[in-house]
């Protein structure tokens, strides 16, 4: 997510930048990004005096290659990121696009802004939240512990799903 609104925000810092370049001395300035996401390998480069990291592995060639397809003035992610940012910011699919070292195409999508949903529940809630089928018990038990938080007695609910667990901690007065 943060990655997307950087790239939003360097596209658009660069964009003001160019009218003073152009302005004053006739240069068209536009710069690429390219985002993927995914695990990478971290290395130390360095001596006893400055250490430096790089990181390394697929994921940041694939964010390079998509750097590589970008239009000048555009930011590219792959689906990997878009399953990350979905209903967070607003793309353009620009369908399965051949990556030079790939087998597979890779879906592309172009970065076209910021949606006004900042929080991933919103976004989810946007698209549909899942009922809970079959959790009367469960619900039930949820709705005691907010009554009983209503009351001044503090309480704490965990919750375990698909992607982990989460938890609730109520106290009001």
């Amino acid at each position: 997510m943060r990655a997307c609104y950087a790239a939003l925000g360097m596209q658009a810092a660069m964009r003001v930048y160019t009218e003073d370049v152009r302005r004053t001395r006739g240069l068209e300035l536009r710069m690429r990004v390219g985002l993927n996401s995914g695990e990478v390998v971290v290395r130390a480069i360095g001596n006893d005096l400055h250490m430096d990291y790089s990181a390394v592995g697929e994921t940041t060639v694939l964010a390079a290659r998509m750097e590589q397809t970008a239009t000048p003035g555009s930011s590219r992610l792959t689906a990997a990121t878009l399953r990350l940012v979905e209903g967070l910011v607003q793309v353009t699919a620009l369908g399965l696009v051949p990556v030079k070292g790939l087998d597979e195409p890779v879906g592309v999508f172009e970065l076209v802004g910021a949606s006004a949903v900042r929080r991933r529940l919103q976004a989810a809630a946007a698209r549909g939240l899942t009922p809970f089928v079959g959790r009367q018990q469960e619900l039930e038990a949820v709705s005691q512990a907010l009554a009983r938080a209503q009351t001044g007695h503090g309480q704490l609910v965990a919750l375990w799903g698909t992607r982990g667990w989460a938890s609730r901690a109520w106290c009001m007065r």
